[in-house]
């Protein structure tokens, strides 16, 4: 059994390392990878109207692709209301979701701008809908100013889908269609490493002996 784990893990960190390693060999950069950290407020809308705010941190080890993580929360207003036959439910919008994001950006004009566009997939938990677990998915579009090389502010507006929810949202279906509506502030530090360091880093992970399992007694 541990070394069926062991074996998963290590085919699991070889696929993610992969990808890694495909991102950054086919970069013709020229320019240090940089971890990207981003603080942001909006609001978010469905048939409601509700605050949001979002952390993003982020790996961008190519030209036009950075890979992040990021947490979105809308801490909205939920009010529960009896039922017509026993019971209650809730109105409002509110909840919070964690996704991973790839975005792809051009290259930064010479006005210091940069267009982008992200698209995000992940697990939500909506509490208008009593705190159901579902699926969420993101797409923003935006844009980046340039305060320096390091430091910038954006904005971005787009649409989720809280997907997979239990029951049935308003009479609708099983998903909930919203807006989102950001500006951010971030900064850039670059990576002490090249593009030929972090290549030779995730080819040498990436060629690590295969596990060998053994019955278990």
């Amino acid at each position: 059994m541990r070394n069926s784990i062991a074996s998963r893990l290590e085919y699991s960190l070889k696929f993610a390392l992969a990808a890694c390693w495909i991102s950054i060999a086919g970069s013709s950069w020229g320019k240090p990878p940089r971890m990207e950290f981003e603080l942001g407020a909006g609001a978010a809308v469905s048939d409601e109207l509700a605050p949001a705010v979002s952390a993003r941190i982020g790996l961008a080890a190519s030209e036009h692709f950075t890979v992040s993580v990021r947490g979105l929360l809308a801490p909205g207003s939920v009010e529960r209301r009896p039922g017509t036959y026993g019971g209650s439910y809730a109105i409002g919008y509110a909840g919070r979701a964690f996704l991973g994001e790839l975005r792809f950006h051009s290259r930064v004009t010479p006005g210091f701008l940069q267009p982008f566009a992200a698209l995000g997939v992940g697990i939500g938990e909506l509490y208008s809908k009593d705190g159901d677990l579902s699926h969420y998915e993101q797409l923003t579009f935006g844009l980046r100013f340039f305060l320096s090389d390091s430091f910038w502010a954006s904005f971005e507006v787009g649409v989720n889908r809280w997907n997979g929810l239990a029951g049935r949202v308003d009479g609708g279906g099983s998903y909930l269609m919203g807006g989102v509506f950001l500006l951010s502030v971030g900064f850039g530090p670059a990576l002490p490493y090249t593009h030929h360091h972090l290549t030779t880093i995730t080819k040498s992970i990436g060629e690590l002996p295969r596990a060998t399992c053994v019955p278990d007694a």
